[in-house]
């Protein structure tokens, strides 16, 4: 959730691939720079995003290849995403081959598998997620596992979604978090709980402004206004 912090250390690792000539290194730390751009809504991500192509074609990258494309992807499909493109973003998703790449990336996974008619393969990695949260896994499994239910049975989301908040650390994966916030928020108000609806909104509104994530803030505030009330 430190974007910001993130962003200014790909700077610095940037500079320094430029000093001690590493190509590849350079080439790594733009394609984080594009998915960061993606990700907060900057003007930059439009030359970002043309420069990663150009270094695809390059054999400079050597064993950072499978990152370097993973990354890529995942910018990409994160500006689809934002665009309300989410069948394109989720193929662009099932690209990615980096395990580290496709853990980090599974909320999008799950997210964009059904807002993309994709339900099958996105309850597939609910699935394996829920087996990886009942052996004891990463405890970000269990959230993401709740959310995933929440978005399988529309009926019954609020459930899961509360679920998915009270299992969550305070400072695990704080744009995720913000993002079932709301989702919940979204729910409420679809479901005429205004009232109920807004502190949820609210609180997302906040989480995204501080992480400096525009494009889900703006989407947070619309959702706000449509429940009666004027962000602050």
């Amino acid at each position: 959730g430190r974007l910001a912090l993130a962003n200014a250390t790909l700077e610095e690792a940037s500079d320094l691939a430029q000093i001690i000539g590493r190509q590849a290194l350079l080439d790594l730390t733009t394609t984080w720079q594009a998915y960061l751009s993606a990700v907060c809504g900057t003007d930059v991500f439009k030359n970002l995003s043309a420069e990663v192509e150009d270094r695809r074609a390059t054999e400079t990258l050597g064993a950072l290849r499978p990152l370097f494309d993973s990354v890529a992807s995942w910018a990409q499909a994160t500006q689809e995403a934002i665009a309300d493109s989410p069948g394109s973003a989720f193929q662009r998703l099932r690209s990615i081959d980096h395990p580290a790449v496709k853990t980090m990336a599974a909320f999008d996974l799950v997210d964009l598998g059904f807002r993309s008619g994709q339900s099958q393969e996105a309850m597939g990695a609910i699935d394996s997620l829920e087996s990886l949260a009942s052996a004891g896994g990463a405890g970000w499994a269990s959230t993401l596992t709740a959310y995933g239910r929440a978005l399988m049975s529309e009926e019954d989301a609020e459930p899961h979604l509360r679920q998915a908040l009270e299992v969550s650390a305070p400072n695990q994966r704080p744009f995720d978090l913000a993002r079932i916030r709301l989702a919940l928020g979204i729910h409420l108000r679809r479901n005429r709980q205004r009232m109920e609806a807004r502190p949820h909104l609210e609180q997302a509104i906040a989480s995204f402004e501080s992480m400096g994530t525009r494009p889900w803030a703006e989407q947070a505030s619309r959702e706000l206004r449509a429940s009666g009330k004027t962000a602050r």
